[in-house]
C-alpha cells in the first residue's frame, strides 16, 4: 500500500490539468484523447454536457474554440486510487 503524499499528488494533478487546458486552448485533439477518460462527462459553463467523444468532435469541428481557461484547485480528496479535485 502506497503512502498518500498530498504535495506530490497536487503537483501531479496541477501538471495534468495544465496539459489539459493547454491542449483545449490549442485544439490539440490527439493530446486530449490521451488525457481524457473515456467515461468523461464534461459540463460547459452554459450547462451543455458532453462525453469525451462528443467534446472532441465539438472542438474538432470548430464550433467551440476556447480563448481562455482557468481552473483553481480548492481541495483534493483521495480515496484509494481516485482523487477528486
Amino acid at each position: 500500500m502506497s503512502t498518500f503524499d498530498p504535495v506530490k499528488l497536487e503537483a501531479q494533478l496541477r501538471e495534468a490539468e495544465g496539459q489539459r487546458l493547454s491542449a483545449m486552448l490549442a485544439g490539440d485533439l490527439e493530446t486530449l484523447e490521451t488525457l481524457l477518460d473515456p467515461e468523461l462527462q464534461y459540463t460547459h459553463s452554459n450547462g451543455r454536457v458532453d462525453n469525451r467523444d462528443s467534446l472532441l468532435e465539438l472542438l474538432g469541428s470548430g464550433a467551440v474554440e476556447y480563448l481562455a481557461l482557468n481552473h483553481d484547485f480548492d481541495s483534493i480528496t483521495q480515496e484509494g486510487e481516485v482523487a477528486v479535485v
